[in-house]
């Protein structure tokens, strides 16, 4: 019996590939535990044969479908012409989803023409995650393109989702052009990013480059920060090179909590240096 309850959906996975509309109408018949996993597996040959008529069915289902629905959020995405649901959609989450994909889809062609189009939900509680996303997928493609267009966008740099754009485009930027990617994040405004990426990044920064490591850690505000920055650093530093490790210490000033740390972390991965 277990076998024919999971067999179902699958049949009617294959069914839908070949006449879609009868296989929702034959899913719609089923007990409700097997309606949800039958529109669960018809729903991507819907959108793939009859994505309008799988947009509408979709969105008509009921409330207690929501999960489906955002689900299809993904594949509505992908229609050429998904901006019109948008308006339609009267479910906020629904709505969100929706936007956040075709910003996605759209920075994966043109990263800069997808900014341009997300402005208009500026207001909006979802403007700020489909903001990052869009300079996740920049940030691959052209680290210094991506940071030059955040110089240009009014952001709050104390934000959360501020951290989150910087310290990737830095990350990126440090792949391909290290020395340009500290100067940009020296040249930031103050603020949260700034200083979470800079406490981050720090730590690729070799000990051959140690002025340029000093001078990173000298632009943290916070002690705090600062020691567990330069804790980390030492630990990539004295780990290439554990003879080293005293003046290491002393090089980055590091406490005498933070020198212990390191001591120890040293004595515990004696085996592998």
């Amino acid at each position: 019996q277990r076998t024919g309850r999971s067999i179902v959906p699958l049949m009617v996975s294959q069914w839908a590939s070949q006449d879609t509309e009868t296989a929702v109408a034959y899913s719609e018949t089923l007990p409700e535990e097997q309606k949800r996993e039958a529109y669960n597996y018809l729903i991507g040959p819907y959108f793939a044969s009859e994505p309008d008529k799988a947009a509408a069915w979709v969105l008509a289902l009921g409330t207690e479908y929501e999960a489906l629905q955002e689900n299809a959020m993904d594949l509505l995405a992908q229609h050429p012409q998904a901006e019109t649901y948008i308006t339609q959609l009267t479910s906020p989450a629904l709505k969100q989803q929706l936007v956040k994909n075709i910003s996605a889809a759209k920075a994966e062609l043109n990263p800069e023409e997808a900014l341009r189009w997300i402005g208009q939900y500026d207001n909006e509680p979802f403007y700020s995650t489909s903001v990052q996303h869009i300079f996740n997928r920049w940030a691959h493609r052209d680290p210094a393109d991506a940071a030059d267009a955040l110089g240009d966008l009014d952001i709050d740099f104390n934000a959360g989702y501020a951290d989150a754009i910087v310290s990737n485009i830095g990350n990126r930027w440090m792949n391909s052009s290290p020395r340009d990617a500290i100067d940009w994040l020296v040249s930031l405004p103050d603020g949260n990013a700034k200083q979470t990426a800079i406490a981050s990044l720090v730590t690729r920064v070799g000990r051959d480059e140690a002025d340029v490591a000093f001078s990173l850690i000298s632009e943290i505000l916070d002690d705090t920060r600062k020691q567990e920055a330069s804790l980390n650093l030492a630990i990539r530093w004295a780990y290439k090179n554990p003879n080293d490790m005293e003046q290491i210490i002393i090089d980055l000033g590091l406490s005498e909590s933070k020198s212990n740390q390191l001591r120890d972390f040293l004595r515990n991965n004696s085996h592998q240096l």
